[in-house]
C-alpha cells in the first residue's frame, strides 16, 4: 500500500472545496479486509488533490501531505436477530384483532381514500 494514493475528484464534492464525507469514507472503506469499516473524517477532505493512503495501526490512514485527512479501521458485526414468539402464542396475543387492512391514499387528497379492509370489504369515505 505504500506509495498508493486516490484523488477525490470534484463532481464527488459535499461542502464547496470540500469531497462529500460519505463518498470519501467508502473510498478508504475498501482498503479493509472485513464486512464492515469505522471511518472517521479528521479534517474536510480536499478535491482534484493526490491524497497518500498509509497503513497505521488501527486500519488504513489518508494523508494530504503530512495531514491526516481520514482513518479506516475494521469494525466488529455482532448482530442477533430478536427470540421469536411461536405461531399460537402470537394468535392469543392477537386476540382477535383483524388487522387494519390495506390503505390506499390517492394522490390528490388525503381526505378522499379508499380503505379495503382485510376481509375484502370497501368503503370509501366522504
Amino acid at each position: 500500500m505504500k506509495g498508493d494514493t486516490i484523488l477525490i475528484e470534484s463532481r464527488f464534492h459535499g461542502p464547496p472545496e470540500s469531497g462529500n464525507g460519505g463518498y470519501v469514507c467508502g473510498r478508504l472503506a475498501q482498503f479493509i479486509d472485513g464486512p464492515a469499516a469505522v471511518v472517521r473524517l479528521h479534517v474536510p477532505p480536499p478535491l482534484d488533490t493526490e491524497l497518500q493512503l498509509r497503513c497505521s495501526e488501527v486500519g488504513v490512514a489518508l494523508f494530504d501531505n503530512n495531514v491526516l485527512v481520514a482513518e479506516a479501521r475494521r469494525a466488529r458485526v455482532a448482530l442477533e436477530p430478536p427470540a421469536s414468539l411461536a405461531t399460537k402464542k402470537l394468535r392469543r396475543r392477537r386476540g382477535g384483532f383483524g388487522g387494519l387492512g390495506l390503505i390506499v391514499f390517492r394522490p390528490a387528497s388525503c381526505a378522499a381514500r379508499t380503505v379495503i379492509r382485510a376481509m375484502g370489504s370497501a368503503s370509501s369515505p366522504g
